[in-house]
């Protein structure tokens, strides 16, 4: 990804900051990660790419008042909000997950969740992360998975239709590397993966196609021309509105837990 393009996905999460914590999906998926770690009490950790504290507030809860957790988010304005409600024991900072500015070898863990995936270098970040992970620590991380349940079929259709036509130029994400492969490239060991899955009810149409428009997701339908834009907002509420008449708007999203450790030579 290029300068210009990185600076498009910061301005992206700037912004969604203030929407980004109504998003219910990310806090069981935050939490699921963070039993997944197992991060021990007392421990110094990091949350890369803290969003709105999804993960940062349960991963507090875990190392305990003897801990330590550092949120970091390349995204001035998520940085700034989370900052307003951060733990009592986690401290925000405005960080690229590419140069995390913390001496090598201080963190017993660090946790990201949904945020690896859309880095502009997954190999660079899990570099930083390994630096600055004590001998032992841990890596462990969350992304896009199945849910296990039916989708809005309708619904996928129009994303599968649409997101095709979205702008390189505006949106170029490209397909994230072997994520387990990346980790025992980075020097991981003992790599392992679980999942998890939620099922969020939603009230309508219209707040279920808002919700999704308030991260990640808004990325390439922004990228659209402004009669795709249209197109695609009209098609997608009605499929979600016949979805709602027939009783089934959730909103089910999965994750894959991925998690490694670095190797202590003593």
């Amino acid at each position: 990804m290029s300068d210009s393009q990185r600076e498009q996905v910061r301005a992206l999460f700037d912004l969604v900051a203030d929407d980004y914590a109504t998003v219910e999906f990310f806090k069981p998926l935050g939490k699921a990660l963070v039993d997944f770690a197992a991060v021990p009490p007392g421990s110094a950790a990091l949350d890369l790419g803290a969003g709105r504290g999804a993960v940062t507030r349960p991963l507090a809860e875990a190392v305990g008042p003897s801990g330590l957790v550092v949120a970091a988010d390349v995204s001035l304005a998520m940085t700034r909000a989370l900052q307003r409600d951060v733990p009592p024991s986690a401290w925000c900072l405005h960080a690229d997950a590419a140069a995390i500015p913390l001496r090598s070898a201080t963190l017993d863990g660090v946790l990201s969740g949904f945020a690896i995936h859309i880095l502009p270098d997954p190999a660079a970040a899990l570099a930083e992360v390994i630096r600055v992970l004590r001998p032992g620590g841990l890596v462990a991380f969350s992304i896009p998975g199945p849910s296990g349940y039916p989708v809005i079929q309708g619904y996928a259709d129009a994303i599968q239709e649409y997101s095709q036509r979205a702008s390189p130029a505006l949106w170029a994400m490209q397909p994230p590397p072997d994520l387990i492969e990346a980790l025992y490239g980075a020097g991981f060991a003992d790599v392992s993966e679980d999942a998890a899955t939620v099922r969020v009810p939603i009230p309508d149409a219209d707040t279920f196609l808002a919700t999704d428009m308030s991260h990640g997701f808004r990325g390439w339908v922004d990228a659209l021309s402004p009669a795709d834009h249209a197109a695609f907002m009209s098609n997608a509420l009605d499929a979600l509105r016949d979805a709602a008449a027939g009783g089934n708007l959730t909103m089910d999203r999965g994750a894959r837990l991925i998690r490694g450790t670095k190797p202590d030579p003593g």
